[in-house]
């Protein structure tokens, strides 16, 4: 009775307090799968305010997550982040809200985020070529004819076969001995996010982009690591606050995934002097000092730390930096000219924004 007294009590201040588990144990398996667990055990109750209903990620200030997402129920998700959107499929962003997919032989339809690929192309991502999965495609006995392409299963099994691969989208329509395919006009090519800064995540940007794997705290699509057979035409690079704030674009073509970022191949900048100031630094590997790591850095001049200038800093030392004015509480974190000029680190006060995301995109269809 004691123990439901309490339960009472704690559903009547949960309105007030942070939703948040305190351990990744709540609600996973192996750990605490159960929510009868929750009236059993005083330390499960106590850990997972959450997954025991004593709140509701329902009530998030941050509002409701976008394209299927949803708040709350993922053990991965504790602490500050127990409320953090769950995104379905290739959505990606805190709300849910950026389509994370590249189209590598295909175009993106960014409204439902999925590929329609070129013929002769499937997969999620358009990247596999098309076959078929099955031995029984055109066998017999197994499925001879495409007349058996009218079961699903067979479908599914024999992309190759039933002209699943054929191009655009749509569904396999059978006829006795023919197979045709009904197709949707595929939508216009569309910038394709590759790539995404998340400011205070603790994992350096570039360490991210230049590896070769994906699990880093920020988004990195697969796509990065083919740079050199997408055929990329242009490169985006936008600064939010909120909303986008700032847009560069550059051009890609023979680029690689590092030559990209670079003065020479700078197409438009929300920067009138860029183009004819001097640069000390221009790339993204940028100052390579481990006590001063500056990444996607374009850096008018150097001159002691009050004197430093320039236009775009991903600042990667966290609180560490060597100079006051790349020291942020936790990094990686993103600075840039608020004007339409340089401007000093230092003393530029109101005119350096801070991004709360730098977001790079690819465009492989512009002529």
């Amino acid at each position: 009775m004691l123990f439901l007294s309490i339960f009472v009590a704690l559903l009547s201040t949960a309105a007030s307090q942070s939703c948040q588990n305190t351990s990744p144990l709540c609600g996973a398996s192996p750990g605490w799968p159960l929510l009868s667990m929750c009236f059993d055990h005083d330390y499960v109750f106590a850990s997972c305010p959450e997954f025991c209903g004593q709140c509701t990620c329902a009530t998030d200030p941050r509002g409701p997550c976008y394209n299927g997402g949803t708040r709350g129920g993922n053990p991965a998700n504790y602490n500050e982040r127990t409320c953090d959107c769950n995104c379905v499929g290739a959505w990606t962003g805190d709300l849910c809200q950026y389509c994370g997919l590249t189209c590598v032989h295909g175009t993106l339809d960014s409204s439902t985020c999925t590929c329609s690929c070129a013929p002769g192309w499937d997969g999620p991502t358009c990247s596999d070529v098309c076959a078929d999965s099955s031995t029984l495609c055109g066998a017999n006995p197994g499925w001879p004819t495409v007349a058996s392409c009218s079961v699903d299963y067979v479908a599914e099994s024999c992309h190759l076969f039933c002209g699943v691969c054929s191009g655009g989208s749509g569904v396999v329509v059978t006829q006795p001995t023919t197979t045709t395919k009904t197709t949707t006009t595929p939508p216009p090519c569309d910038w394709q996010i590759v790539f995404e800064i998340r400011p205070g995540v603790g994992d350096w940007a570039v360490d991210a982009w230049g590896s070769e794997h994906t699990h880093t705290g920020h988004f990195k699509s697969p796509l990065v690591d083919m740079w050199d057979t997408l055929g990329v035409k242009r490169v985006k690079v936008s600064l939010f606050q909120g909303a986008e704030v700032r847009e560069l674009i550059f051009n890609g073509v023979n680029s690689d995934k590092f030559s990209w970022f670079s003065k020479d191949r700078l197409l438009t900048s929300p920067w009138a002097d860029l183009p004819t100031e001097p640069n000390n630094f221009f790339s993204i590997d940028g100052e390579t000092n481990p006590d001063a790591r500056r990444t996607w850095f374009i850096s008018r001049n150097y001159g002691g730390c009050p004197n430093d200038a320039g236009w775009l800093v991903v600042v990667e030392t966290g609180p560490q930096g060597s100079c006051e004015w790349e020291r942020v509480p936790a990094g990686p974190g993103v600075l840039y000219s608020r004007k339409s000029t340089y401007v000093n680190w230092t003393s530029g006060g109101a005119d350096i924004g801070v991004a709360d995301r730098m977001v790079i995109s690819i465009d492989t269809c512009s002529p």
